[in-house]
């Protein structure tokens, strides 16, 4: 527990000689500034804890090698790794992106790193399952236990991209189906439609 002033507390029938401090019997005792400030960096850090748990966003933060620090229940089910695999200390996040995606993570990193943050990216993942997913991720430059560090949430996006490549796959069938149609056929439904509109 940590220390808080209490007293002074005088015993009854001793009362102090002129000019002397009272006799507290030991129970004036100062604050520790030390025990109060890392009093006050646990609860800052149980309060993120709480928070980022009850995210609906990924939340991680990895050093700038890479490796994972910390990261919240929400993070380990996007990326869907098991129980037994969640060991934060020998994670590399940078193992889970895409091959070819990698040196463009790396680049991210470094520009980080510089303070150059709070920018949205896109990256696919491959989960320990070897699925595909896509994920929009913002980083942010912070000192997370007295070292450089970045704070990363992300979001999975696979169905949301699914859905516009689904649509867009449409949208150029129809536009191949309208290129190749012949011009007077195109007339004559034109020439249909007028004289159906004028009736």
């Amino acid at each position: 527990g940590q220390f808080d002033r209490v007293g002074p507390v005088r015993t009854a029938g001793r009362v102090p000689a002129a000019g002397a401090l009272p006799d507290t019997g030991g129970s004036l005792r100062e604050s520790d500034p030390l025990s109060e400030k890392e009093r006050v960096l646990q609860e800052s850090e149980e309060t993120f804890r709480a928070m980022v748990e009850q995210s609906g966003e990924g939340i991680i933060i990895v050093d700038f090698f890479g490796m994972l620090r910390f990261a919240n229940r929400k993070a380990w089910d996007i990326i869907e790794y098991p129980l037994e695999r969640r060991i934060t200390d020998k994670f590399n996040i940078l193992e889970i992106v895409a091959p070819e995606l990698r040196v463009s993570a790396v680049r991210d990193f470094l520009q980080v790193s510089r303070g150059i943050d709070s920018y949205q990216v896109n990256y696919k993942i491959i989960t320990a399952d070897k699925k595909e997913k896509w994920l929009d991720c913002i980083g942010k430059k912070i000192s997370y236990k007295g070292s450089p560090a970045m704070l990363l949430s992300f979001r999975d996006t696979t169905e949301r991209r699914r859905s516009e490549w689904v649509l867009k796959g449409s949208e150029e069938k129809f536009r191949t189906i309208f290129l190749q149609e012949p011009l007077s056929h195109l007339y004559e439904q034109h020439a249909r439609c007028q004289i159906h509109c004028g009736q």
